[in-house]
């Protein structure tokens, strides 16, 4: 599979790899706490894979993360 290391990573992706990464916690703990392989993890941690929904699901359940909608211009959303 080729690099998919781009300059202008998507906003979600770059938050999971950042809360991955600040955690501290092994690939081996959060497959097991997740189900997301530890060689899914590690290729997307290296921008060699991309992950799957339902995995980005688990990973932002198990994080904590909630997705909220940017509000556009000063007068909301």
């Amino acid at each position: 599979m080729s690099d998919m290391t781009t300059e202008h990573e998507a906003p979600v992706t770059g938050v999971l790899r950042r809360v991955i990464r600040e955690s501290g916690k092994s690939l081996l703990a959060i497959q097991k706490a997740t189900a997301v392989s530890r060689q899914s993890l590690a290729l997307f941690m290296r921008h060699k894979r991309r992950l799957r929904s339902d995995a980005a699901d688990a990973l932002a359940t198990y994080f904590g993360m909630e997705l909220v909608p940017k509000r556009k211009g000063r007068g909301g959303a």
